[in-house]
């Protein structure tokens, strides 16, 4: 399993005792080795929107380039702050639409989106 994923075996052990949580970068390894992803918390939009950016092993900066908006944006909503609710739905949205394969096609600068222009 540590081999697959990319850690030390001893890290599992640690992650399994709750010693140390994994880092976002090994999230799609141990998702896809687990074939499965309920076990993330995904409440609220907050936790929503870092489950879907974890499970991809993004960081915020790499989600906001996706979304069309900054990173400053994407910590406050991961903290609980909510974007106007048209805002959310087309977040929700785009979220609900998207697969790991979809999103790497779609990855690369573009214009300014409808997200960021109402975010700033």
């Amino acid at each position: 399993m540590a081999e697959r994923i990319g850690v030390h075996h001893e890290m599992i052990g640690q992650w399994e005792r709750a010693e140390h949580e994994p880092r976002c970068r090994y999230m799609p390894a141990i998702i896809e080795f687990l074939n499965d992803d309920t076990w993330l918390p995904a409440l609220t939009f907050s936790d929503r929107l870092k489950r879907f950016r974890q499970s991809r092993g993004w960081s915020q900066k790499r989600l906001g380039k996706w979304l069309g908006c900054s990173e400053r944006p994407i910590g406050r909503w991961e903290d609980g702050q909510y974007p106007r609710s048209q805002v959310t739905a087309k977040i929700e949205e785009r979220i609900k639409g998207s697969t790991p394969k979809s999103d790497r096609q779609r990855a690369g600068p573009g214009k300014r989106s409808t997200i960021e222009r109402r975010t700033q």
